[in-house]
């Protein structure tokens, strides 16, 4: 799995559930662009100092699916902001580049409108949960159960060894009719794969 930003967890999320065949039968277009202009966004705060990434923060935002599956602008607010602004506001950010790219259509298709993304770090790990209520608890295990499936074939077959790692931060679970994926990864280790794709962004930055 290669991501196009491989900053942040749900980049990796939607690419996942992308290549997830009940999800890749569902007539979903992705737009990158939001995701690149977020990545350039953090890109240049880190380069300007403007922000660490190492510092503490928690974001969490609930709200409603459109049928195309966008937040409903009088639904979506974010109910929880803590801890450093530059990081609230880049998680924030992060947030809005996922809605934007129409990744939440995979879930609205599978029946989903109630959502919930938490995303926050501490000085030990970076955590982030998707929470989406989807028709049945049924549809929910069985989803549930083909993504974990998912998961170990794409770490055996995987080679490069940053998008292993990345995918073993991942955990599918269901609980009554909630869909949720989680990411929980060592902040530390997670910094280090941020840290390396900053240096090249910095590097195809000086070619040009």
């Amino acid at each position: 799995m290669k991501s196009v930003v491989k900053l942040y967890l749900v980049c990796g999320i939607a690419l996942m559930l992308a290549a997830f065949p009940a999800f890749a039968q569902q007539d979903v277009l992705i737009n990158k662009k939001p995701l690149r202009d977020f990545s350039e966004y953090v890109f240049q705060r880190v380069n300007e100092k403007k922000i660490d990434l190492t510092k503490p923060f928690s974001v969490e935002l609930k709200g409603i699916l459109t049928k195309e599956g966008k937040l409903d602008p009088k639904t979506a607010r974010f109910t929880k902001s803590e801890g450093d602004k530059g990081m609230i506001a880049v998680g924030k950010s992060f947030i809005e580049a996922i809605n934007d790219s129409g990744f939440f259509a995979y879930l609205s298709k599978l029946g989903a409108e109630k959502i919930n993304i938490a995303l926050s770090q501490d000085e030990n790990r970076l955590t982030g949960i998707i929470t989406s209520e989807v028709e049945t608890t049924q549809r929910a295990r069985t989803t549930s159960s083909g993504l974990k499936s998912f998961l170990q074939v794409a770490q055996l077959q995987t080679k490069n060894e940053d998008d292993k790692l990345l995918l073993s931060y991942f955990f599918v679970t269901s609980n009554d009719k909630n869909l949720v994926v989680n990411f929980a990864a060592p902040r530390e280790e997670f910094q280090r794969l941020v840290e390396k794709n900053l240096e090249k962004m910095t590097t195809k930055a000086s070619i040009k």
